[in-house]
């Protein structure tokens, strides 16, 4: 599973059938990540500044590490 890029996996019975999986990073915080790291790969093609695409980005990363610290009840795995 390894190869395939999986890292672990959630397993769906009546045990864990009351248990609600939820995302770790919020799906909105997520995309708005995503769009400035797209934008930052695209400064070549476009008159952005570098700088101020990676202030966003720094500000969305520590947005993600706070999101994260804040759930009391969250084991995150990140192994490779």
């Amino acid at each position: 599973m390894l190869l395939l890029g999986y890292y672990g996996v959630y397993i769906k019975d009546e045990i864990s059938e009351d248990i609600i999986v939820e995302d770790v990073i919020n799906e909105d915080l997520k995309m708005k990540t995503i769009k400035s790291i797209k934008n930052l790969m695209n400064v070549g093609s476009k008159k952005v500044k570098t700088t101020s695409s990676l202030d966003d980005i720094e500000k969305l990363m520590e947005s993600i590490v706070e999101e994260i610290s804040c759930k009391e009840d969250l084991i995150v795995n990140m192994g490779i």
